[in-house]
């Protein structure tokens, strides 16, 4: 079981920010906001793919609180969850040293230092970790912000993938695969 103790953060607008685990009782939440995020056109999955229910989400939960190398954490400001940050590591004993993460902030809440948080509490973690010793991402090259932030943080560009998301006919976005050692 991943160990994750629950932390406080002061957002840029002075409200208070809990970064905790996701708990099998957020998932109907967690659904909701996802759907919500999935509008903004920054995501792989589109709102029409994301077929989740409770049941499965709750599942994905606990899978999550259960293994070592894994992590859910989600944001919560004024009794409100307003994103979610996944990270699994490999699944092969060659791989296990190293995960990915995933994350959304609802956009309403963004800009105001959530996903600063987010990342800070991921790194922590996965430093304290005797498992982790590299946080890998993808992210689209037109998400300017999320890379600013992913830099601020520490990442760097391990490479660029050319035409990785295919739009619709004749449209496509690259991505950058960025990396952060937590471990000498």
């Amino acid at each position: 079981m991943a160990e994750f103790t629950p932390r406080h953060f002061a957002l840029k607008t002075g409200e208070q920010c809990v970064i905790r685990c996701a708990e099998e009782r957020d998932a109907a939440v967690i659904i909701e906001n996802a759907r919500a995020s999935l509008t903004g056109g920054y995501f792989v999955t589109t709102p029409e793919e994301l077929d989740v229910v409770e049941e499965k989400e709750r599942a994905w939960i606990a899978e999550h609180r259960e293994k070592p190398g894994w992590l859910a954490l989600v944001p919560e400001v004024e009794g409100r969850l307003v994103g979610l940050l996944n990270f699994e590591n490999g699944a092969k004993r060659r791989l296990a040293h190293r995960g990915a993460l995933g994350m959304s902030i609802l956009e309403a809440w963004r800009r105001r230092g959530i996903g600063d948080a987010l990342l800070t509490s991921v790194l922590d973690w996965a430093r304290e970790s005797p498992l982790i010793e590299k946080v890998c991402l993808s992210v689209f090259v037109t998400n300017k912000p999320a890379i600013a932030l992913y830099r601020k943080h520490g990442f760097l560009e391990e490479g660029h993938r050319v035409r990785e998301v295919r739009l619709g006919p004749g449209e496509y976005l690259d991505d950058f695969i960025m990396y952060r050692l937590v471990k000498p």
